[in-house]
């Protein structure tokens, strides 16, 4: 879906995956957000650098039907950021191991851990952001058989 509108010289796209924590498997708990932070990183090129060089920004957030990324660039950009989400997807390889944001998704869900009486209230247990004894069991083939599965051009 397109729509254009000159008053502001951006091009902006977003792009919503089926990879929400309902789509990922229950021992996996905060897996389909780990995904999103690890694929968010980018392409072995870069994405991050390669949108801070067009002048972009970006960010991403996971639901608990979907991921959805979105970016924004110059519109004199426009064509180079669709090559570069098209890159990021096609060509994303995790890393080994991910600590940094294996330790900032485990931050993340203990100080939402507050709200735990509401999520389970609102039947929306187990959390999208994860728990964090289920966050450091995901191994690495589960990352990829859940972004192989969910990622889908």
């Amino acid at each position: 879906m397109f729509e254009e509108d000159h008053r502001i010289p951006v091009v902006a796209i977003a792009v919503a995956y089926p990879a929400g924590s309902m789509q990922e498997p229950t021992e996996y708990n905060g897996l389909a957000h780990l995904v999103e932070h690890l694929r968010f990183e980018g392409s072995a090129a870069g994405y991050e650098e390669a949108l801070e060089s067009l002048g972009g920004d970006s960010n991403a957030w996971t639901g608990p039907d979907q991921a959805l990324y979105w970016a924004v660039v110059p519109s004199a950009q426009g064509k180079e950021l669709l090559q570069q989400e098209a890159e990021r997807i096609r060509h994303w390889d995790p890393p080994e191991e991910w600590p940094e944001i294996l330790s900032f998704l485990q931050e993340e869900a203990i100080y939402r851990g507050s709200t735990d009486i509401f999520l389970r209230a609102l039947n929306l247990w187990p959390p999208v952001q994860g728990i964090p004894t289920f966050l450091s069991k995901i191994p690495r083939d589960a990352v990829i058989a859940f972004a192989e599965q969910s990622y889908l051009p």
